[in-house]
């Protein structure tokens, strides 16, 4: 009998478990209760105390004022709605900056309203109780510290509209929404001014996607965004892995207003560091935990940033193996790596109109590079407490900077500088360093080695895009820390006044002066094409290495070029149209087929490589008939419809077509100059130079490329 009134308990809670979840309706100024009746609604904090699992509490529009709403259980979810539950779609959040100023939601959402940004605490609470599985969707929550605060996995924050949060001047804090734990989603949220961060993730398995981060902050006391959205580790775990950022938008408005001086970080993966001032000496100093953290395997993809100071971060030494894709930098911004990152791949990636910028709290001037790889800032300067700064790491690799990354099919587009090999202000160590006194070895130590740079697209800016003031003297690499031993393959470089120059340490009117070889750069270029640069003529074709100079600092000393050239040519890359920065080849152009052939599968718009026999010089792939656009020995292509012969040859030579007639043919020297145009198929060959030659053949509708060796 106990046994049968045992079982029927067992049924009976089942039974109550299985019917338990159920729907709420709350409002402001609703009752203190769990009300099941949407025309007698209870109040949201009391719902969000004591709503049980399986539980959906419909939130009514409207304002809620400053209240600190702490979730109470798991599986709940708390929806907001106009007029009738479910009325709200994504739609409602607004798409820009622009539309969100221009229209009002607070008869649109549930809004929490904290009054102090500095002072109110977290507007919705996770972390009390850790919680997992929650849904958090349409509402608007302004001027807190926090906004959300997510301890827990697998919870969903969407359709958010969140702005001004924190003060960084009380202390660092403002962030709009920050998750801890793994699995979460945060999806199509408007953030606006965060003092200190947009949206964060610390965990494994993250998703951030349809994000908008802004700053236009207009208050100076509370100070601007510093991070917009990040990757970090978890404490606990001591990692964040396979984290995606997808389809976001990050925006600082507007570089000239000065409240905003700081330019901000924008897409990072990088280590949280625990840090406290050193005991004595100034600086901070960290403890062995700090080479606990790992990031890796992380994704950011189709993101694009404007008027952020680093459109893409990475830094710490584990920042390792993660994928950067697709990115697009509209002005200002650079690809940043920092502190021995490495081994991580950026694919696809467009930097543009990276001009001068006038810092509002010193006046300085700033030209962006494309590339930005740097050296620790704190591992050697803050190390109070290393024994032996040349071989410990606290918390970098005292030995390396960022190393070993590659960079594909990118285009750097109107850059004032092409790449940095950057010192990050590490020019001698400080009283509390075990070195103090002594200069920084900026050449041999923290060096930045084995980066590699495949079809990428380089051109330098000649004017401010805002201001139309000149560029003065852009440079293609600037060094400022020892490099060596990375390579650049199948790019295109062209526009650069100096090939190398160097940065002022203090000045704060040139940032960049003509000083070549003082840092050498012994790098290596591979099948890479420069063009209209005042360095070309120090360009090597082919097999040469040459040495890393020392000469004075000299004004228009521009054409000291180091390092080892292999089949670099010097030729006019042939573009669809210069004027607008149209960076697709023509079919005349020398960078066909002209590449080296690596292990690319595709180009800066996504088409197969290479389309012919070998690659294409440049961010893009020549995309005409791909059975015919690569340069082709005839002699070897039994069926190819147009053959010339002899090839090779020392006298005349006759082109045959076996289909249409030959219109005209132009013959090319490797350098990208035309040097024979003739509408006869057949020509004298004797007078050319030995060497290898561009023949392009145009018949009615179709053009063919060959390859034609004069011996």
């Amino acid at each position: 009998m106990k046994s049968t009134l045992k079982l029927l308990f067992s049924v009976l809670l089942v039974q109550q478990s299985a019917t338990y979840s159920q729907v709420y309706y709350v409002a402001p100024g609703g009752l203190e209760v769990l009300s099941a009746d949407i025309n007698s609604p209870g109040s949201l904090n009391y719902a969000a105390t004591y709503a049980m699992a399986g539980d959906t509490v419909w939130v009514k529009a409207g304002n809620y004022g400053a209240i600190n709403m702490s979730i109470g259980h798991a599986n709940t979810s708390y929806i907001g709605y106009t007029h009738v539950p479910g009325d709200i779609s994504s739609d409602a959040i607004p798409d820009s900056l622009t539309h969100f100023l221009q229209n009002t939601y607070d008869t649109i959402f549930p809004t929490l309203d904290g009054g102090n940004r500095a002072t109110a605490g977290i507007g919705v609470d996770f972390v009390s109780s850790n919680r997992n599985n929650i849904v958090l969707r349409n509402f608007q929550i302004r001027n807190y510290q926090l906004g959300i605060s997510i301890v827990g996995s697998s919870n969903l924050v969407e359709n958010i509209l969140a702005y001004n949060f924190g003060d960084v001047n009380v202390f660092y804090n403002g962030t709009a929404i920050s998750t801890y734990g793994n699995h979460n989603t945060v999806r199509n949220a408007f953030v606006l001014n965060g003092a200190a961060e947009g949206i964060n993730a610390k965990g494994d398995s993250n998703l951030i996607t349809h994000c908008k981060v802004y700053c236009n902050d207009t208050l100076s006391l509370h100070g601007d965004t510093d991070y917009y959205i990040y990757i970090s580790a978890n404490t606990n775990t001591n990692q964040a892995k396979y984290n995606v950022i997808e389809n976001c938008y990050i925006e600082r408005i507007s570089r000239y207003l000065p409240h905003l001086g700081h330019g901000g970080h924008g897409l990072c993966l990088t280590l949280s560091y625990n840090h406290a001032p050193c005991s004595s000496g100034g600086g901070y100093c960290y403890d062995e935990t700090q080479k606990l953290p790992i990031v890796e395997n992380n994704i950011i993809r189709n993101c694009t940033t404007k008027n952020i100071f680093e459109s893409v971060m990475l830094r710490g030494d584990k920042v390792r193996n993660n994928l950067i894709e697709d990115i697009r930098s509209l002005s200002y911004g650079s690809l940043n790596v920092q502190n021995s990152s490495r081994y991580n791949t950026f694919n696809r990636c467009h930097i543009k109109n990276t001009y001068y910028y006038k810092d509002p709290n010193s006046s300085s001037i700033y030209r962006a590079p494309g590339v930005d790889l740097r050296a620790s800032y704190y591992g050697d300067s803050t190390a109070q407490n290393i024994l032996d700064p040349e071989t410990n790491s606290y918390p970098w690799e005292v030995q390396l900077a960022a190393c070993y990354n590659t960079f594909s099919n990118c285009i750097f587009e109107n850059v004032a500088s092409g790449v940095l090999f950057d010192s990050y202000g590490d020019y001698a160590y400080p009283n509390h360093h075990p070195l103090t006194g002594q200069p920084t070895d900026r050449v041999n130590r923290k060096r930045i080695v084995g980066n590699n740079f495949i079809n990428c697209t380089f051109t330098a800016q000649v004017s401010d895009t805002v201001t139309m003031l000149p560029v003065n003297r852009p440079s293609f690499l600037i060094a400022m820390r020892g490099s060596s031993n990375n390579s650049f393959i199948n790019c295109i470089v062209s526009g650069f006044y100096n090939f190398e120059g160097r940065r002022f340490a203090l000045n704060t009117q040139q940032y960049v002066v003509d000083k070549h070889g003082i840092i050498p750069t012994v790098n290596s270029y591979q099948n890479c094409l420069f063009h209209n640069n005042a360095f070309d003529a120090q360009i090597p074709y082919t097999d040469t290495l040459l040495p890393a100079w020392n000469p004075p600092i000299t004004e228009g000393s521009n054409n000291v070029v180091s390092g080892y050239f292999d089949h670099c040519l010097v030729a006019n890359p042939m573009f669809v149209d210069d004027n607008t920065n149209d960076f697709h080849l023509l079919s005349s152009s020398p960078c066909l087929d002209m590449g080296m052939t690596l292990s690319l599968s595709d180009d800066f718009d996504g088409n197969t490589r290479p389309c012919g026999n070998n690659y294409d010089i440049g961010a893009y792939e020549f995309q005409g008939n791909c059975s015919t656009t690569a340069l082709i020995d005839s002699l070897t292509m039994d069926n190819f419809p147009v053959k010339i012969y002899p090839n090779p040859s020392s006298g005349f030579v006759t082109i045959q077509s076996d289909k249409q007639p030959i219109k005209f043919v132009k013959v090319y020297d490797l350098m990208g100059n035309l040097v024979k145009e003739t509408t006869e198929s057949q020509f004298d060959f004797s007078t050319f130079a030995n060497g290898s030659y561009l023949v392009n053949v145009y018949t009615e509708g179709a053009f063919f490329p060959l390859k034609l060796t004069k011996q």
